[in-house]
């Protein structure tokens, strides 16, 4: 099936790409199942269905790069690199490239695209290595840009992250324990990420932004983790629930305790601006889990 998104025919690649797994984001998508890690595979794909734009958001996620050792995370990131870069030499399609906040250094104001890179996790120095690799690798006339997402959620996400937990803790359904209640984050509802992602895709093919520009995706609301857990269990139906703050380990350098984006350049060049509230977010990630059960 080549289906289209918005005018756009979109082809999702993962490692196990089930789209039961990404119900109610799946129409008009098609997918396939491949390890792009393998030599020449993304290639092969890319070959057959000569996209426009390459859109590369594959690496081991943050929970799961807590549990990988740093060699392997970091060989991961740089493995997909070549193949991204491979992939885009042999087809001249352009490329989007899915970064992360925390190749930023840390701060105590909201980052823009200028601030400087200097991660300090684990995951952040695999996500940057891996972008290292490509601007290697990639001939000079590949037209790419990178977007640094921040804190993402939403449906579909990972039930052991900060807003799922939230969620469902409040109804004896997840464990009760959120660390240090003052740490401050800069949610992202995922469609309207997803949106900003496409909206990039579009200008850099149609060649309406520059080549190799940074762009941070968003919303500049300051916001920390006890707000969001009275928020969520507001939403679950259990106001003034009692949620545990107490059980905090040192705060670690790869937990930051102020982490917001400056979204002015991408609203200003793009166009874009997170529009969903966090309340509205928190609801619609309600249902989605509840719909899910």
């Amino acid at each position: 099936m080549r289906a289209a998104v918005g005018g756009h025919e979109v082809l999702a690649i993962a490692r196990h790409a089930d789209p039961e797994r990404l119900s109610g984001h799946q129409a008009g998508i098609s997918f396939l199942a491949a390890d792009i890690t393998q030599e020449g595979k993304l290639l092969e794909v890319a070959t057959h269905w000569r996209p426009d734009v390459v859109i590369h958001c594959a690496a081991p996620g943050v929970l799961r790069s807590a549990m990988l050792p740093e060699e392997t995370l970091r060989g991961a990131n740089v493995a997909m690199a070549a193949e991204v870069a491979r992939a885009v030499n042999g087809t001249r399609a352009a490329v989007v490239w899915i970064g992360s906040c925390f190749e930023y250094a840390p701060s105590d104001a909201p980052v823009d695209e200028a601030w400087p890179i200097e991660p300090r996790s684990p995951y952040g120095l695999a996500k940057e290595a891996g972008l290292r690799a490509f601007e290697r690798l990639a001939r000079d006339e590949i037209s790419r840009l990178t977007l640094r997402p921040f804190h993402l959620y939403g449906p579909g996400e990972d039930r052991r992250r900060l807003v799922p937990t939230a969620l469902l803790a409040p109804n004896g359904q997840a464990h009760n324990s959120f660390g240090d209640p003052e740490l401050i984050r800069d949610l992202v509802f995922v469609d309207d990420a997803a949106g900003g992602v496409v909206i990039a895709a579009q200008a850099l093919a149609e060649g309406a932004v520059a080549s190799r520009r940074t762009f941070n995706l968003s919303s500049g609301v300051a916001v920390s983790v006890g707000e969001v857990a009275r928020a969520a269990a507001g939403v679950a139906g259990v106001p003034g629930f009692a949620f545990d703050f107490t059980g905090k380990p040192p705060l670690a350098s790869y937990d930051p305790p102020y982490l917001v984006g400056d979204p002015g350049l991408i609203r200003r060049t793009l166009g874009w601006t997170a529009g969903t509230s966090l309340l509205a977010g928190l609801a619609r990630t309600r249902a989605a889990i509840e719909g899910a059960a």
